[in-house]
């Protein structure tokens, strides 16, 4: 397994591979109003987003393992499930995650459901975004009552699940940020309860580094999640269990990425994973202003704008930058590919 990934990774550096995951931004349409958004500059902008015939091509230029169906808030798009289609038809999707505010319950819950009838081979994970309990939520996101709504959706979500679907996880990511750093443990045991498929710790973009009360929360709740998926209450079973030592590995990355600010592992943003967002422009990590380039002004064949020169060059840069961020879709991925830390992770097995 560690030889395999390994000349995979040599592959990749060469720039001779493609990106085996996905993070399309679908739409910068949001129902809610977050102040710590990191997208916030770019929701409900009036910009013509890619159409339901424009993803269909670009579907057919990629192969892809994962994909992340994100925004804004992605179930406003009211053809997600045709999105969601197209990549499980023509790119071969076998994993998709969608991430949600759970404001939209009928939608949400429709979608869900004409998503797992048409794909009956995908691995569906919904995960509801909670940011506090109650009123608290409401009032980081400005919703009222979104709190309420979002519980219904899980509710509802999981009925569905129960009504056949065994490919559906219905998870939930628990945001940390300075506001709710404080309450994380009781936040954490509210959804633990309501036991779900799994729960997600996420740090948030641009927080305070030098909180240390902040990291140290956010050590204990990691740790929680740890204790918890090693005794099975929620997360991957059985041969899939590796993820959960992967994710696991991820955050205490996270976390000393934070605490020593560095690059400790090697990023493989540009090519093992890309980014395209709601109007077609590819850019290879969601935090990187460097553009690759348009997939309007390449005819929609994402190959074709992969293999540019441009990309080539900003490959090239990235490697060399020895940037670093706490994004879990990237480091989840990087564990996997960097050698060093696949070994860790073979030893905790």
């Amino acid at each position: 397994m560690i030889e395999n990934l390994d000349i995979a990774s040599r592959f990749i550096y060469q720039g001779n591979r493609f990106p085996i995951s996905l993070i399309f931004f679908v739409t910068n349409k949001c129902n809610a109003k977050c102040d710590f958004c990191f997208y916030k500059r770019n929701l409900n902008k009036d910009k013509k987003e890619l159409s339901l015939r424009e993803i269909e091509k670009i579907s057919r230029s990629i192969r892809l393992f994962n994909l992340s169906l994100t925004g804004g808030e992605p179930f406003i798009r009211k053809d997600l499930h045709e999105v969601a289609y197209l990549f499980y038809k023509n790119s071969r999707v076998k994993y998709l995650s969608i991430p949600t505010n759970g404001i939209l319950t009928d939608k949400i819950v429709s979608s869900t459901n004409e998503t797992l009838k048409r794909c009956p081979k995908l691995l569906l994970e919904v995960s509801i975004s909670i940011h506090g309990l109650h009123a608290a939520n409401d009032k980081l996101i400005l919703v009222p009552g979104s709190f309420k709504k979002a519980m219904n959706t899980y509710k509802r979500l999981k009925q569905l699940q129960g009504s056949g679907f065994k490919n559906l996880r219905v998870c939930f990511n628990l945001l940390v940020s300075e506001q709710n750093y404080k309450d994380l443990s009781s936040i954490y045991n509210y959804l633990a309860k309501l036991k779900p498929d799994n729960i997600f710790p996420i740090l948030l973009r641009d927080i305070p580094r030098d909180k240390k009360q902040y990291l140290k929360a956010y050590e204990s709740l990691i740790k929680h999640v740890k204790k918890d998926l090693e005794n099975g209450k929620y997360g991957y079973k059985g041969s899939l269990s590796i993820i959960n030592r992967r994710d696991t590995l991820s955050r205490e990355l996270a976390l000393q990425t934070v605490r020593k600010s560095k690059q400790l592992v090697p990023c493989f943003a540009g090519s093992l994973i890309a980014v395209i967002n709601e109007i077609g422009d590819v850019y290879p990590c969601e935090l990187l202003n460097k553009k690759l380039g348009s997939l309007k002004e390449h005819d929609y064949d994402f190959k074709k704008l992969w293999s540019s020169g441009k990309a080539r060059r900003i490959r090239k840069e990235i490697r060399k930058s020895s940037c670093y961020c706490t994004h879990e879709c990237f480091l989840n991925l990087n564990v996997f590919f960097d050698k060093k830390n696949l070994l860790k992770l073979v030893f905790r097995i």
